[in-house]
């Protein structure tokens, strides 16, 4: 579901569930770059999935081609490791995969110039204590 959340050229398209087209025309309307306005209302995208294979809470978030964007970008995670033991900035990654092109937190930071466009996970595996590097 998530990585053919703006993907209007793939032929799978058409596969996508209901919630993800309300999802996108709730934001195409809302939010449109279109009409400075409604843009402006729009502070953060924020997508929140559990991760089966790596331990803590981290951030995936996008890449961009300007240093000032790309510290932008990084000061949520930042804020998240500085006030949470459970979060890992570390284990954040900072990307723009061409496999992924089309999930939702690379769609909305293309086609909403949103630099707070991240997806949040959570691990289903525990948490590392700092002191010990046990798992929690």
């Amino acid at each position: 579901m998530n990585r053919s959340f703006f993907a209007d050229d793939d032929p799978e398209a058409k596969l996508r569930l209901t919630e993800v087209e309300i999802l996108r025309q709730f934001m195409e309307e809302n939010f449109s770059k279109k009409i400075p306005e409604k843009r402006k209302k729009l502070k953060m995208f924020l997508d929140i999935h559990a991760h089966s294979g790596q331990r803590d809470i981290f951030i995936y978030a996008p890449h961009h081609a300007d240093e000032d964007w790309n510290t932008k970008i990084r000061n949520f995670p930042a804020i998240l490791d500085k006030i949470s033991p459970y979060f890992n900035f570390n284990g954040c990654k900072f990307g723009n995969e061409k496999y992924k092109k089309n999930c939702a937190r690379l769609g909305v930071f293309r086609d909403f110039d949103l630099a707070h466009s991240y997806t949040i996970e959570s691990s289903c595996w525990g948490y590392t204590e700092l002191e010990t590097d046990a798992t929690l």
